[in-house]
């Protein structure tokens, strides 16, 4: 009877073993899933930000872009607009010479007047 419970233990602690190392095998195994699984988020994180800093710098680029454009739009509107007041006061000049005969120093006052004018803006 000693003999069987003694070959009893002996299988049990056999058993008792090879459970222990499929239990550390499946643990090794579940650590390495876990850690490609972690690799794999974080390689798709990475991913992710590239592609939102890359969207980021396309709308700037974009914005700055339209900003730029509108500037220049500005810009020629109000050359045109500078041309355009000083074709009316050249008009306006000439006028005012063709409807009446202008002496030479009434013709240099009415030049002064137009620089004067062009000068402060109106």
């Amino acid at each position: 009877e000693i003999d069987d419970m003694y070959s009893d233990a002996e299988s049990q602690k056999a058993m008792a073993e090879k459970m222990k190392g499929e239990y550390e095998e499946k643990l090794s195994s579940a650590n390495e899933r876990s850690e490609e699984i972690l690799k794999d988020a974080h390689r798709r994180a990475l991913l992710r930000e590239e592609e939102i800093l890359r969207d980021a710098e396309a709308k700037a680029k974009r914005t700055l872009e339209r900003a730029e454009e509108e500037i220049e739009l500005e810009k020629k509107k109000a050359v045109n607009d500078v041309k355009d007041e000083l074709s009316e006061m050249a008009i306006g000049i000439a006028s005012a010479v063709i409807e009446r005969d202008v002496s030479a120093d009434e013709h240099r006052e009415l030049i002064d007047e137009f620089i004067e004018k062009m000068g402060s803006g109106s």
